[in-house]
């Protein structure tokens, strides 16, 4: 059976580095962000081509990312040496001066407030934050993260507010950190149709045995925030 990966080679033959690196952040293809990287002379390289590439619209790639929730690909990103953490959005219209915090506050807005889909918000901004993100940068139209959260979700304006971010100079861990997942679910069922059992979900990984354990832990987390 043919690699899945040399489809996306084959159909970006000929594209810039910068294009491949847009398709897998929208993608979210680790793997092929990886191998593009690998390619650069240096980590300042790898950094700077990671740092500049956006599309057309002027959305640089950690905004592509966050504004799909993909906690694996923003994960990854902020482990990368150099990467920078609030890049200004060059989009047009309300999206203008965003920060990738703002764009994932954008896609929890979006989410039915379900309790799954309120703690993976709150697990999504909380890794960003860590990473260093601030909270108090504003877009164009004078909008910050914290006033862009949504009415139903109370929770994450107190959370991002009553945030303080401590400067450690420690040794980046290579485990999860305590109580986080390895793999993230956020609904994309935006419309609150339907029996809230009935979830449409991105998972990041690929073994079914993984996706299983995720959803088992998924349905107990989701009991002990309905309690």
């Amino acid at each position: 059976m043919a690699d899945p990966r040399d489809v996306e080679y084959e159909e970006f033959d000929g594209a810039s580095p910068t294009e491949q690196l847009i398709h897998a952040a929208r993608g979210n293809n680790i793997d092929l962000m990886q191998d593009i990287l690998g390619d650069c002379k240096s980590e300042e390289a790898a950094a700077e081509l990671l740092n500049n590439a956006k599309d057309k619209s002027g959305r640089y790639v950690y905004h592509i990312a966050a504004g799909q929730g993909l906690y694996d690909m923003i994960d990854w990103l902020l482990r990368q040496e150099g990467f920078e953490c609030d890049p200004v959005s060059r989009a047009p219209g309300e999206e203008a001066g965003d920060t990738p915090l703002h764009s994932a506050v954008r896609f929890i807005n979006d989410l039915r407030p379900t309790p799954t889909n309120l703690a993976a918000g709150k697990e999504l901004v909380e890794l960003m934050l860590e990473a260093g993100s601030e909270k108090d940068i504003k877009n164009r139209q004078g909008i910050t993260p914290i006033t862009l959260v949504a009415p139903q979700n109370p929770e994450l304006k107190d959370f991002i507010k009553g945030y303080a971010f401590e400067d450690e100079d420690e040794e980046e861990e290579t485990d999860p950190a305590p109580g986080k997942l390895d793999s993230n679910y956020l609904d994309y069922d935006e419309v609150a149709e339907g029996d809230d059992d009935d979830v449409r979900s991105v998972y990041s990984g690929s073994d079914s045995d993984d996706e299983k354990e995720f959803r088992r832990l998924k349905e107990e987390k989701a009991k002990r925030a309905a309690n």
